[in-house]
């Protein structure tokens, strides 16, 4: 097996009402990253580590995820729409006052608070036989 590379982005800043849009970043690190009141339309993100991160009032549309990984990030007034989560992992995060409509999640490990805000809302949760494969991408951060 070959061994994934993952750039580590660090910031501590704050990007307040950004507009991320036709976003596309793969293999990377974000920790300690807040985004308040932005929008991200049409990105994708692919084989990226969110830890620690907060998304204030954010809102997504139109955005992909693969193979990505969520951890005690802070989701409070998020919106979600049109959204692909696909082989996502999602742990300790917190999802006060969020939604979540017309999103796909395939294959993800969803949280208890993710879980409960997707239900209704015209969202399709999925999952085949795969195995998840973002624990790899854990391993690599720590070896790092």
């Amino acid at each position: 097996m070959q061994a994934q590379v993952l750039k580590r982005i660090e910031k501590v800043t704050q990007e307040a009402f950004a507009l991320i849009k036709d976003d596309h970043e793969a293999s990377s690190v974000h920790t300690h990253q807040t985004w308040t009141g932005s929008r991200i339309l049409r990105s994708t993100y692919r084989q990226v580590v969110f830890s620690e991160c907060v998304f204030y009032s954010t809102e997504f549309q139109g955005v992909r995820f693969e193979n990505c990984i969520f951890e005690n990030c802070d989701f409070s007034f998020v919106h979600f729409r049109n959204c692909q989560f696909v082989n996502c992992s999602f742990h300790n995060c917190n999802w006060q006052a969020s939604s979540s409509g017309l999103s796909l999640y395939k294959d993800c490990q969803l949280d208890e608070g993710l879980k409960k805000m997707t239900l209704g809302s015209h969202n399709e949760i999925s999952s085949s036989a795969q195995d998840y494969t973002t624990d790899i991408y854990i391993e690599n951060l720590l070896a790092a």
